[in-house]
């Protein structure tokens, strides 16, 4: 088995293992209710993790694990360029997709009737 599939069953173990253990732990969770302070804290600090407060860091964190793992050149600038490709289509698919809906947020809409 080479590497890339070693990589990927590793990484699809880690995302079944962290999906069974945030059920357990998030089980009873409603989307409608109020948030509990930890929850509350938890999803904001993972959420900043895209945004504006940590985008950078987060980003600086992806790129240097080629390097951490002392890949070659030609695999580390391939997976860089893909992952520069991912996120620069994320962010013109979000621009368009909101471009498009236009749907005010809620909290601007708090004191108007329709």
């Amino acid at each position: 088995m080479n590497n890339y599939k070693k990589c990927g069953l590793i990484c699809a173990a880690a995302l079944s293992v962290l999906t069974l253990i945030s059920s357990f732990l998030l089980n009873g969770v409603t989307l409608t209710g109020p948030a509990s302070d930890v929850l509350g804290r938890t999803l904001t600090y993972a959420s900043w993790s895209a945004g504006n407060q940590w985008f950078l860091i987060t980003t600086a964190l992806f790129c240097t694990i080629p390097l951490l793992l002392k890949w070659s050149r030609k695999k580390t600038l391939s997976v860089l360029f893909c992952f520069g490709v991912v996120l620069g289509t994320s962010f013109v698919t979000k621009t368009v997709v909101k471009h498009l809906t236009q749907e005010p947020r809620p909290y601007t809409n708090l004191g108007r009737t329709r």
